[in-house]
């Protein structure tokens, strides 16, 4: 009987059913997924919504809230700017798996201080919690990606968290 199991283990894990440490599927989005996004840099109106001031916070029920601007911060709780449905919410995590934060070289950072951007150029602080995991990092954005959808990273991660906010491009 033990080998029988050690069989069904062996397989599962060969499969890909058992879920590494560092690795997330995109297919699937936890139940408890949320995400928080605070956006610091320059107030350009020009700029790419990606790479303006802003936060926004995707709870796991939908709820997301924004606010756009530079006196949005870590300390900021946004209203409700919409519900967001689960093929939204869906988008948002296939894209923070993308973004490639977990896993990643982007730098983990402890959560519940106040976190001081460099001021080198748009930096994020990101905060995610999935599967009863929570984790946070600090994002130095490239101003070159641009933040459209096909570019990836965390710049299309916070461009779709914008647009799903409303913010206009």
């Amino acid at each position: 009987m033990r080998s029988a199991w050690g069989w069904v283990l062996a397989a599962c894990g060969l499969s890909g059913c058992v879920q590494g440490p560092g690795e997330l599927e995109a297919a699937r989005v936890p139940h408890d997924f949320g995400i928080g996004v605070t956006l610091y840099a320059p107030e350009d109106r020009d700029a790419p919504r990606a790479l303006r001031p802003g936060r926004y916070l995707l709870e796991p029920d939908g709820a997301l809230r924004a606010a756009v601007g530079a006196g949005a911060d870590e300390r900021t709780f946004p209203p409700v700017t919409r519900v967001v449905d689960a093929g939204g919410r869906a988008r948002v995590w296939a894209l923070f798996v993308d973004a490639g934060l977990v896993g990643g070289t982007h730098e983990r950072v402890g959560y519940g201080g106040r976190f001081e951007p460099s001021g080198d150029g748009p930096e994020a602080m990101v905060y995610a919690s999935w599967d009863g995991r929570r984790r946070a990092w600090r994002v130095v954005l490239d101003p070159g990606a641009g933040g459209g959808p096909s570019d990836g990273g965390p710049e299309a991660l916070i461009d779709a968290m914008a647009e799903l906010a409303w913010v206009a491009d």
